[in-house]
Order: C-alpha cells, then sequence, then structure tokens
C-alpha cells in the first residue's frame, strides 16, 4: 500500500507510526480532530491511501471556513444602532449590521446593498473604521467595518428581530456577539466592560 502526504512538513515520528500501524483511518481520524482543534500549531497533512486523501481533504478544509462581511456602525451623535439576530445559532445576540459581500461587489456596494435588504435604509458611509479578524468555533470571521449614518433616519426591521439605538451608558445593556463586543469596546473606550 502506497502512502501519501499533501505537505512536505511531516515528522518522520508520524511517518514511522503510519508504516508500523495498519489502522489508517484511525490514526487519520485522531489526526484531523487534533489538528481541527489547533489549526495554526500544526501543518495541515493529511496521510493515507491515495484514494481516501481527497475525501480527508474536504473535512479537513470544512473545520476552518472562512467568512468575509461588511458592517456598518450606523451613528447618530453619541448613539449607534445595535440590532438583534433573530434566527440561527446566535439568534438573540446583537451585532452592527451588514452581511456577506458577493462576487463583484465591492465592500462599500456590499454594505449598502445588505442595509437596504435588512434596514430598508439608504445609508452614507462616512470612512473605513477598522477591521476585525475573529475565530468562531466553526469559521474564522473577517469583518470590514464602516462607520455611517441614516440621512433621513428612517429604517424598518426586514430580517432583525429587534433594534436599539444605545448611547455609552446603554451599550452594554445588551449581549454582543463576540466578534462585534470588541468592537463596541473600540467606539467607547471610556466605558469599562
Amino acid at each position: 500500500m502506497r502512502i501519501t502526504c499533501l505537505t512536505q512538513k511531516f515528522s518522520i515520528l508520524n511517518f514511522h507510526f503510519l508504516i508500523l500501524n495498519s489502522q489508517f483511518s484511525f490514526f487519520n481520524s485522531h489526526f484531523l480532530i487534533l489538528n481541527s482543534q489547533f489549526p495554526m500549531d500544526f501543518p495541515s497533512c493529511i496521510y493515507g491511501p491515495p484514494e481516501m486523501l481527497y475525501e480527508r481533504k474536504k473535512v479537513a478544509e470544512r473545520v476552518r471556513r472562512r467568512v468575509e462581511v461588511v458592517a456598518a456602525i450606523i451613528r447618530d451623535a453619541d448613539r449607534i444602532l445595535a440590532t438583534q439576530r433573530g434566527y440561527g445559532k446566535w439568534c438573540g445576540w446583537w451585532e452592527f449590521p451588514g452581511g456577506k459581500i458577493q462576487a463583484g461587489e465591492s465592500r462599500e456596494e456590499a454594505l449598502r446593498r445588505e442595509i437596504r435588504e435588512e434596514l430598508d435604509a439608504d445609508i452614507e458611509i462616512d470612512r473605513f473604521h477598522t477591521t476585525v479578524e475573529y475565530d468562531y468555533p466553526d469559521f474564522h470571521l473577517t469583518m470590514h467595518c464602516y462607520l455611517c449614518h441614516i440621512p433621513d433616519g428612517h429604517y424598518t426591521l426586514n430580517e432583525h428581530a429587534d433594534a436599539r439605538w444605545l448611547t455609552p451608558d446603554t451599550v452594554n445593556t445588551v449581549r454582543w456577539l463576540p466578534a462585534d463586543e470588541g468592537l463596541v469596546t473600540g467606539l467607547f473606550p471610556q466605558k469599562t466592560f
């Protein structure tokens, strides 16, 4: 039986273990679990018979998918608009509105489209604020954040369960999504959370 490795970086110890151990599926399942728990510390190397590598590579890719989104920090004087998710795993948590960038869109185009879809509002983008990188358990999030305002001040919730204008005194009265929470701290640095 031939053994193939998808990367040049593999330890001699693991290679010898494979030769001595005929239970490839047992070793590979444990290696994939270990690799998914520590994706930055171990090379993405999958061992085993060539006919099984494609399937194992697909599993490894799903372990840590990357998601790139845009978010609007909508301001009105000293207030920011927070929206509450009404669906999915994070239902009930609060976030800045926004969403995924579609193929061929600029970040700004994606942000305007997402806010029209979610809040039925036209925003004016004041400036780019920051990019947040956050590791959720099942994906890595890259969130590009823009300071914005709604010129006429009107919006309608199309996807979210609720929305609130928050001030520095009320900003920690909601349960923020983990990636957004760090952003809030930076918006109101004088406030302790």
